[in-house]
């Protein structure tokens, strides 16, 4: 008897995931498709995780553009490692994704430029203390509220990359040094609002700091501030990264 619509169920504890094949991607039917079909693999438009209770702790959704966050609401305390880069999360889905309460790594590069100076600033509202690695890489919107917020509410960062982050200005460079006094690594490069002072306030703070991560070409400090930098803080070593091009 043949059905019009098949609806799926977790495989572990057969808990009904509210997915219907009406639901699934099916733009790339082909040869690949049916391959994937095989290996047991299907893509869906969307996917409620918070109906798991024991979600494994590494979760990778990168470049999932139809994926918003949101259903990552009331996630498991279990889920450590978040993979969301490149995808168009959402003010509200940021709140989902950090709701478990266990991220240690999270990875949210390049998110939509829908998100506020100010929509990452739930990341350290409480949520992320066990935080110790944050990708922010070419977060163009985010600014100093968000990045004042973090410092502050996650106490274990051990390395951020906040490269192309140009909306962060000073408040929030001299956060980062007088709060994060647990950071091992930090991305500068290629943030257009990174002037003297700010490279000072980095110099003066971030006790733990051992490399950080600048720009060859294209940076807005002076070449005499980075000399400051490398004679009072010898121990820690500057990796200039050069600028490519993709054609």
């Amino acid at each position: 008897m043949s059905q019009a619509d098949v609806s799926y169920s977790c495989g572990s504890c057969g808990y009904p995931l509210s997915l219907t094949s009406s639901d699934r991607i099916t733009s790339n039917i082909g040869s690949e498709y049916h391959k994937s079909i095989k290996k047991g693999f299907i893509s869906f438009l969307s996917v409620d995780l918070s109906r798991f209770t024991q979600v494994d702790e590494t979760v990778k959704i990168s470049c999932c553009k139809k994926i918003n966050g949101i259903g990552l609401t009331g996630c498991s305390p279990t889920l450590a490692y978040l993979d969301a880069d490149f995808c168009n999360l959402k003010p509200n889905g940021i709140v989902g994704i950090v709701s478990g309460g266990g991220l240690e790594y999270l990875n949210v590069s390049h998110i939509s430029h829908c998100i506020p100076e100010d929509g990452l600033a739930v990341i350290g509202s409480g949520f992320a203390t066990r935080l110790k690695i944050l990708y922010l890489w070419n977060c163009k919107t985010v600014g100093d509220k968000s990045i004042m917020a973090i410092a502050k509410g996650c106490p274990l960062l051990q390395e951020w990359n906040l490269g192309s982050c140009d909306a962060v200005k000073i408040s929030g460079w001299k956060s980062i040094g007088s709060n994060c006094n647990k950071l091992e690594k930090l991305h500068v490069d290629r943030c257009q609002n990174l002037c003297d002072d700010g490279l000072q306030a980095l110099r003066e703070g971030c006790k733990r700091l051992s490399v950080l991560y600048i720009s060859k070409h294209c940076r807005q400090f002076s070449s005499t501030a980075l000399e400051e930098f490398k004679l009072y803080r010898n121990n820690v070593d500057i990796r200039e990264q050069k600028l490519t091009i993709q054609m």
